[in-house]
C-alpha cells in the first residue's frame, strides 16, 4: 500500500512538482519542492490506474495519468492523448491516432504500444472490463496508430467508456512484470512522486 503523507498533518499528500521545456527535459520548481493537498483524500492505496478502488484513488490517477480521450467542461467527449480517431462503417474497428508531442514523466514517448498494453492490462482487470469490455481485440497499426476491434460493433457511448480510469494509459517499458512499479511510478503528469 502507498500512502501520501500530508505535509502539515491534514488530508492530502505531498506531490513533487515539476516543470516540462522541452521533450524529454524535467527541470525542478525554482523554489523547490510543492506540497499539494488533493482536498478529502486521506490515503491512497495505489498509484496503477486499474487498481482504483474508489473516488479518492480515482481522483489521483486523473491528475496522474491521460486517456486517449477525456471528458470536457460540458461533458463532452475530446482528445486527450488522441489527436483523432475513427470508426469504421461497420463500428467495428476504432482506428486512434496518438498525439506525436506526449510524453512520459520519464522522457519517453507515448505510443500505440503503451495504448494496447495499457488497454490490454485494464481488460484483464475487473474494473477495465466492467468499462472496456466491447474491445475483442487492439492491433498497433504503426508507432502512433492504434485499433480497437468489436465483433459485435462499439456501443454508442463507447468513447465515454474510454474516459474512465482503468482506460488510463501506462509506460509499458515502466510497469513490464514489477508488480510495485507503482511504489515510483511514471506518469503523465507534471506531478512527480
Amino acid at each position: 500500500n502507498v500512502r501520501l503523507p500530508s505535509g502539515d498533518d491534514r488530508s492530502g499528500g505531498d506531490l513533487e512538482m515539476w516543470f516540462w521545456l522541452e521533450r524529454g527535459e524535467a527541470v525542478p520548481p525554482p523554489a523547490g519542492e510543492v506540497n499539494w493537498d488533493v482536498y478529502g483524500v486521506d490515503r491512497v492505496d495505489f498509484l496503477d490506474p486499474v487498481r482504483v478502488r474508489d473516488t479518492y484513488d480515482r481522483d489521483v490517477m486523473d491528475l496522474l495519468y491521460a486517456g486517449l480521450v477525456r471528458l470536457d467542461a460540458k461533458m463532452d467527449v475530446v482528445p486527450d492523448l488522441a489527436e483523432r480517431w475513427d470508426f469504421d462503417d461497420e463500428g467495428t474497428t476504432l482506428t486512434v491516432q496518438l498525439r506525436q508531442d506526449t510524453f512520459f514523466s520519464d522522457g519517453s514517448p507515448v505510443t500505440a504500444e503503451d495504448a494496447k498494453f495499457s488497454l490490454e492490462r485494464a481488460l484483464n482487470t475487473i474494473y477495465g472490463t466492467t468499462y472496456l469490455s466491447a474491445i475483442d481485440g487492439i492491433n498497433v497499426v504503426d508507432e502512433f496508430t492504434v485499433e480497437l476491434l468489436s465483433e459485435a460493433g462499439f456501443p454508442r457511448y463507447f468513447l465515454s467508456q474510454l474516459t474512465t480510469t482503468p482506460a488510463k494509459i501506462v509506460s509499458m517499458q515502466a510497469v513490464g512484470d514489477n508488480p510495485d512499479w507503482d511504489l515510483d511510478p511514471v506518469t503523465l503528469s507534471l506531478i512527480h512522486i
